[in-house]
């Protein structure tokens, strides 16, 4: 394309090249003695004078430059078709080098993975990221792969993608793991098959969503995939603590005094309850409530309320 570019460039440069000389010429060219000519043929005569003088002072440049465009194409020519040979080469040897066993696919597999992983410790997230693309060119459901693109997306600041990486892992382990549970927590008429690493690995995938969303300033989008880990993995105070505080920047009182009795009551000895009372007692009230709500906080040494 930007060879393209290049020539069209050139061909103008050269018209204009040839304006000028035209221009400059152009005295010259109209300096005829129309008056040794008969008066019936002046006209036509002196057009036909100053064409031949144009093209006498042009033709040698245009040959020149046409010369050279010729050369000039197919240089280009030959640099694409050596390109080109030069891919169907690498193409060979890959095909040749790709396993073709299924044991010899997942060695390959192993290989790309730790090479992955160490790039990516090493804060190389590009070559992390080709390699772990590898792996899904050979087997498109590998989640180690899916787990490694959206957490290098994350440490690379590339949110979005992080987003929707984790976001299609876990409807991803949803339909292979046969999940029956709706995003709500709701059971449907049919049994879940889905093993408790299965929930665990989804709550994982919607936590890891919810951090990119909120590194990504999509707040809503950080509280819903907070709730949607809570669902699936209750008892994780992490994944409690996380969607306790996108509540209270959301300004929603009854929820955040909701997911702070479930957080106390998972997590008593967390140093961060009291703190969390004092923001939600700061928030505005519902207006569909009146009063104020009230926060208990479970005595460490007695056991129990106070």
């Amino acid at each position: 394309m930007w060879i393209d570019v290049l020539v069209a460039i050139v061909i103008l440069g050269c018209l204009a090249g040839i304006a000028s000389i035209v221009l400059r010429k152009f005295p010259q060219l109209t300096l005829i003695d129309t008056k040794a000519l008969p008066l019936e043929r002046d006209a036509q005569r002196k057009k036909e004078i100053i064409r031949r003088r144009v093209d006498r002072m042009t033709g040698g440049f245009g040959r020149k430059l046409e010369a050279h465009l010729v050369r000039r194409f197919e240089q280009v020519q030959e640099r694409f078709r050596s390109a080109y040979r030069n891919l169907l080469i690498l193409e060979r040897q890959y095909r040749m080098e790709k396993p073709t066993t299924p044991q010899g696919l997942a060695d390959k597999i192993v290989q790309l993975l730790d090479q992955a992983n160490a790039s990516r410790q090493n804060g190389d997230f590009g070559a992390a990221e080709k390699r772990y693309i590898e792996v899904l060119s050979i087997d498109r459901r590998k989640h180690d792969a899916y787990w490694g693109l959206g957490e290098i997306y994350l440490d690379a600041k590339r949110y979005e993608e992080s987003k929707e990486t984790f976001a299609y892992l876990v409807r991803m382990i949803r339909k292979e793991s046969r999940c029956a549970h709706l995003e709500t927590g709701a059971v449907t008429e049919r049994p879940c098959e889905a093993s408790a690493t299965a929930h665990s690995d989804i709550a994982t995938g919607w936590f890891n969503a919810g951090l990119a969303a909120e590194a990504g300033g999509d707040v809503a989008y950080a509280r819903q995939a907070f709730e949607r880990a809570v669902i699936f993995g209750p008892a994780n105070p992490r994944h409690l603590d996380l969607l306790l505080d996108a509540c209270i920047l959301e300004g929603d009182k009854s929820r955040a005094a909701e997911v702070f009795a479930q957080l106390q009551a998972t997590n008593p000895e967390n140093n961060k309850l009291e703190a969390f009372a004092q923001r939600i007692a700061e928030l505005p009230d519902p207006q569909r409530k009146k009063g104020k709500v009230r926060f208990v906080m479970a005595s460490r040494d007695e056991g129990g309320d106070k």
